[in-house]
């Protein structure tokens, strides 16, 4: 779920949403062949957990509509939107998302922040929507040997 203002009007909505995910990693040796699917475990373990992490949460966009975001005490956060409504939300349940609007790429810049493989050259994260919308994106993470 996550936090989205409705096009021409001044109020947010929460709104749920559902994508499919894939990942690869991959390495090169140092003869230069590529050896893709790198840790295919480590990458499978990493990406579930982060999945149901943000599954159980609400995606709050940091810099989106509403107006503000503060910590209310006893581990609530108050979320101050346009035009005077408030909503306070448990913070355990939020992850703060440091843009505008909650969107694929969004999403993927998340997985692709928290994910990190030992002895992997490079990550790659493609999510989809069931309306066709999808993103790929890839990162560098390391030199990939020891």
């Amino acid at each position: 779920m996550y936090l989205a203002s409705v096009e021409g009007a001044r109020r947010v909505r929460l709104i749920g949403g559902s994508w499919a995910v894939r990942a690869q990693a991959g390495s090169v040796r140092p003869s230069g062949s590529i050896e893709g699917s790198f840790n295919n475990e480590a990458l499978t373990e990493a990406l579930r957990t982060e999945c149901d992490r943000l599954q159980d949460c609400i995606l709050i966009p940091e810099h989106g509509a509403h107006s503000s975001i503060a910590n209310a005490g006893g581990g609530m956060l108050d979320i101050c939107l346009g035009e005077g409504t408030q909503c306070t939300l448990p913070e355990r349940e939020c992850i703060r998302l440091p843009v505008l609007k909650v969107t694929l790429q969004a999403i993927a810049e998340r997985l692709l922040a928290v994910i990190n493989l030992a002895n992997s050259q490079w990550i790659e994260v493609q999510l989809s929507e069931p309306a066709g919308s999808q993103v790929s994106l890839r990162k560098a993470i390391g030199d990939g040997y020891p």
